[in-house]
């Protein structure tokens, strides 16, 4: 009987460990402060933008791909957010790692208006530690992250939320 807890036990760390290094901890930048992003060029704005650039509005950094289902699911929420939420201080940044010609054409193609960065070999995707698209994050107008997840979990009562403290 001992025995058997202790290989159940075993597993359950194997697992945890397993699990861990392939999702990585979901909350793992909630409460700390974002890294930068690290792009080579970007799309619908001028310049390359950088989370210190834009302290004292509200970002949601999103990662996703051309080429990945879910990603292109999420547009339109992310759009709609940066219609309504986009003169109150939020700044959506979308960010991928592929070619630019090939990310210049899916966002004409599918009218995304909210800046798009190119990821400079990917730097700030394995800064962030993203194993899988979409992952964003929300992050305050001091630079924290407040929110952490799937792109299509982010409520607008929590951009809302993180806009009160937004000096328009």
């Amino acid at each position: 009987m001992r025995r058997a807890l202790l290989v159940v036990l075993a597993a359950g760390a194997v697992f945890s460990l397993l699990y861990l290094s392939a999702w990585g901890d979901k909350k793992g930048f909630v409460g700390k402060v974002a890294p930068e992003v690290a792009l080579t060029s970007s799309l619908n704005s001028a310049g390359k933008p950088s989370l210190s650039g834009l302290r004292g509005k509200v970002v949601l950094l999103e990662f996703w791909a051309t080429w990945c289902p879910p990603c292109r699911a999420s547009i339109p929420h992310l759009q709609k957010l940066h219609d309504t939420y986009g003169k109150k201080g939020l700044v959506v940044l979308s960010v991928t790692d592929e070619d630019p010609g090939t990310v210049r054409e899916f966002v004409a193609d599918h009218r995304m208006t909210f800046p798009v960065g190119i990821d400079d070999n990917a730097r700030t995707m394995t800064t962030y530690g993203i194993q899988s698209i979409p992952a964003a994050f929300l992050i305050d107008t001091a630079g924290k992250v407040i929110w952490q997840g799937h792109t299509m979990e982010l409520k607008e009562a929590q951009v809302e939320a993180a806009l009160r403290a937004v000096k328009v």
